[in-house]
């Protein structure tokens, strides 16, 4: 089970206003909406959306903090509790207008037996289990942030840290899994600047040298960088653009995203790519209520993304993938060659040939050596999705040049059987002509890969 840790929750309240902002004067809200909100939150929420449980650890206080725990209770995501005898759960303000303007409170004050009550559940978790934790801690006692994650190494859970400041700094010398910094953050960290990638890549290297397995970097435009404790970097660019309406949750989805990859698939460059959940909005509509529906209270529905918009982001997706884009244009090109080659050799033009088997060059071989190749650009030559494709290549190529070559030969043969019956007037019953161009020369298996990997090269140019 993933646990997250949300030590100062809210509730979130979002205004769409009918005008630009005036302030001094009175501004209308077209739209409102009450949402869950807090780091630790938002990682659970997208968790939830990528199909992995987790389960919500924090505090709650007073009335607000009822709404709070209700507002939860609708979104089915598992929670456990800890009330506070004092204070009230925050309620922050967010003003959609451009640029977004939002008015965060502060939030009750924690007290040693908080934490201590906090530390005694994460005690009771098991090394099976994953703890993320999110956010500063606001208005506690000294050392809560280290404390926090002592009970979780005595427990033997891996963590993931979401902080900044002097708790980053503590959080290091319990060698998390993961910390996930933006570049802001992780310059505050060394009380330096860095302006570009290459320099916050050297300031990722010094917080692994102070304890971090993992150092993930969000760098707003420019993505994301990832240095793994197996000492390789990767990089993740933005997809394709698409509106933003609003930035809340985007680095919690990062973090949501890379870690469910992580646990799916071991592979850092895999999970580096999953992480682009891109911001929470996208998956469960929030805040996106100024696309139309009603105002007030908890109208989840009005802010629903419409079917067609699902069903144009599921295209754009499939169209940003660029392992599949190559497959069928590395597919493509050999048939179309095929037909060609097939005209120039036989004068006639045969269509047919254009989804035909066999012939050169071999379509088998470019799709899949495109996809191999795509694959090696795109996640590097150690990882899993290029072993897979590569092994894929070399066992259908063999199987052209091996069982489908003979298969075409057999039913070469077999079929002058059937026109020497046929003259003998002696025909076989009902029997249709076999197929003949099955399988692939060595030859044209050789030029088929060599096209698919050209093809891939191609469609991978700027990756």
């Amino acid at each position: 089970m993933i646990y997250t840790v949300t030590t100062n929750p809210n509730i979130d309240y979002y205004m769409n206003l009918r005008a630009p902002l005036r302030v001094g004067g009175i501004n209308r809200s077209g739209h409102e909406l009450l949402a869950p909100g807090g780091k630790g939150i938002n990682v659970s929420l997208m968790l939830q959306t990528l199909g992995k449980p987790s389960c919500v650890l924090g505090y709650l206080a007073g009335p607000t903090g009822r709404l709070l725990e209700s507002l939860m209770a609708d979104t089915g995501c598992s929670c456990h509790w800890f009330w506070l005898q004092s204070g009230q759960t925050r309620i922050n303000t967010k003003i959609n207008t451009s640029p977004e303007t939002a008015f965060n409170a502060s939030g009750p004050a924690l007290a040693q037996a908080d934490i201590d009550a906090l530390c005694a559940f994460l005690r009771g978790l098991t090394p099976d289990d994953q703890l993320v934790i999110s956010g500063n801690l606001q208005k506690s006692p000294q050392g809560a942030f280290s404390a926090l994650l002592s009970a979780a190494r005595e427990a033997g859970v891996s963590a993931v840290v979401d902080t900044s400041g002097a708790a980053l700094r503590e959080a290091l010398a319990f060698r998390p899994l993961l910390i996930k910094p933006n570049g802001e953050e992780l310059c505050e960290l060394f009380g330096e600047q860095a302006q570009t990638p290459d320099a916050l890549f050297a300031l990722a290297q010094r917080a692994q040298a102070l304890g971090a397995r993992n150092v993930l970097v969000s760098m707003g435009a420019d993505g994301a960088l990832l240095l793994a404790e197996t000492g390789r970097v990767y990089r993740a660019r933005l997809r394709s653009a698409q509106p933003v309406v609003s930035t809340v949750g985007a680095g919690d989805s990062v973090t949501a995203g890379f870690l469910a990859g992580l646990l799916d698939t071991e592979d850092y460059a895999l999970a580096l790519r999953l992480r682009q959940c891109d911001s929470l909005q996208r998956v469960f509509g929030k805040p996106g209520y100024d696309r139309g529906g009603t105002a007030g209270g908890r109208n989840y529905d009005s802010v629903k993304t419409s079917e067609r918009k699902r069903t144009m982001q599921a295209i754009q997706e499939l169209l940003s993938n660029r392992v599949l884009i190559s497959g069928l244009v590395g597919w493509g090109a050999a048939q179309v060659l095929k037909t060609i080659i097939y005209a120039l050799m036989h004068h006639t033009l045969d269509l047919t040939r254009i989804f035909g088997d066999g012939g050169m060059p071999s379509g088998h071989s470019a799709t899949v050596c495109a996809v191999a190749t795509s694959a090696g650009i795109l996640y590097g030559l150690g990882s899993f999705p290029f072993a897979i494709s590569v092994i894929v290549a070399i066992i259908v190529m063999h199987d052209a040049m091996g069982v489908r070559l003979e298969t075409g030969k057999q039913a070469k043969l077999l079929n002058e059987f059937i026109d020497l019956f046929a003259k003998l007037e002696q025909p076989l019953s009902d029997q249709e002509k076999l197929k003949e161009l099955v399988g692939h020369t060595p030859l044209q298996v050789c030029m088929g890969g060599l096209l698919g990997i050209l093809t891939g090269v191609l469609c991978n140019l700027g990756a």
